[in-house]
């Protein structure tokens, strides 16, 4: 069995070395995307630091803006990176930079050696019916976020736009023309905040866009954490419907934080959702954080993170805390 592993990385390239150091051998490849928003240099050094690897490639890099398509179409690229360099994976792999083994790669490939076939995957129906798992108590709450697909959310100057802006609702209860008045009337605080392309863009958006977005589609909406370990089967079918079944990012590219339902969404409409299991095999910690983030690892929470049953836990940072992966590596890897 061989493996593949695609890198999500934006920052601390020693970081990311350790990381394919630790995973390397001569049954692995890697590749990496490297966002056109990441770090100022980091691109040069993660180039220089993996130029002497056979095994190591690059795809094609995205301006990956927060909660945006591009981080989709980023992992889309890795995957066809793989495929055109020849690469022989049977398992493919989603880790970010700031990710690390918790267990040696021995174990990793025999567990999946043993289980061989599956797809694992954390995921959950977004509108379950009353008789199905998750109605009374949804991972995303009541509201099942429902406003990620609700509302067109796209990139533009470097932000995310939510259209229409709903909370306040002023852009969309007076007049168009007393709305366009009153921009003209704040033009002055809009120079000097910096902010008037983004208001006169979100003025434009909020009149030429509907309120609410059609929702008739012919799939089944889930959602779910971002990481996964496929086949190399179910890589090649997400692929495909990539560049054959355009419905897929006609609505997921507007859509909120898509990589939280993108792939699962398509998984759970093929042929591979019978072999899904509900697990993503990564160790990570949500409370204490910030709702957008998980919370980083310390050396206090080595015990944890060497007796748990997954394989990679995220997530790491040497400004944080210096000490905890050379802790990991004395323990389990010495």
């Amino acid at each position: 069995m061989k493996f593949a592993y695609l890198i999500n990385a934006h920052k601390n390239a020693k970081h990311v070395v350790r990381l394919i150091d630790r995973l390397n051998n001569d049954r692995t490849d890697f590749v990496i995307h490297v966002s056109k928003t990441c770090e100022i240099g980091f691109w040069k050094e993660i180039k220089g630091l993996t130029k002497s690897y056979q095994n190591v490639y690059f795809c094609k890099r995205e301006k990956s803006i927060h909660a945006g398509f591009a981080i989709v179409q980023a992992t889309i690229n890795g995957m066809e990176t793989l495929i055109k360099v020849g690469s022989k994976f049977d398992y493919f792999h989603l880790l970010s930079g700031q990710d690390y083994p918790i267990k040696k790669n021995e174990d990793i490939f025999d567990y999946f050696e043993n289980n061989a076939g599956n797809e694992y995957m954390y995921y959950w129906k977004m509108f379950p019916s009353k008789n199905e798992e998750y109605f009374n108590d949804h991972p995303w709450g009541s509201h099942r976020q429902s406003f990620r697909l609700d509302r067109f959310n796209f990139p533009w100057l470097g932000k995310t736009f939510t259209i229409p802006e709903l909370q306040s609702r002023r852009l969309l209860d007076k007049s168009f023309y007393l709305t366009l008045k009153i921009f003209l009337f704040e033009l002055k605080k809009y120079r000097k905040l910096g902010t008037i392309k983004e208001e006169f863009w979100r003025l434009f958006f909020s009149r030429i866009l509907p309120e609410k977005r059609n929702h008739d589609v012919d799939f089944t909406f889930y959602g779910g954490k971002t990481w996964f370990s496929f086949t190399r089967g179910l890589i090649e079918h997400i692929i495909s419907e990539r560049h054959n079944t355009p419905k897929w990012k006609v609505f997921f590219q507007y859509s909120l934080i898509p990589d939280e339902m993108y792939f699962h969404s398509i998984v759970m409409d093929s042929k591979f959702s019978k072999n899904v299991v509900n697990d993503y095999l990564r160790e990570v910690e949500w409370a204490g954080g910030d709702d957008f983030h998980p919370v980083f690892w310390f050396k206090k929470d080595l015990e944890r993170l060497t007796k748990s049953k997954n394989f990679w836990a995220r997530k790491f940072d040497d400004n944080v805390d210096n000490e905890i992966i050379d802790l990991i590596d004395e323990k389990l890897f010495k």
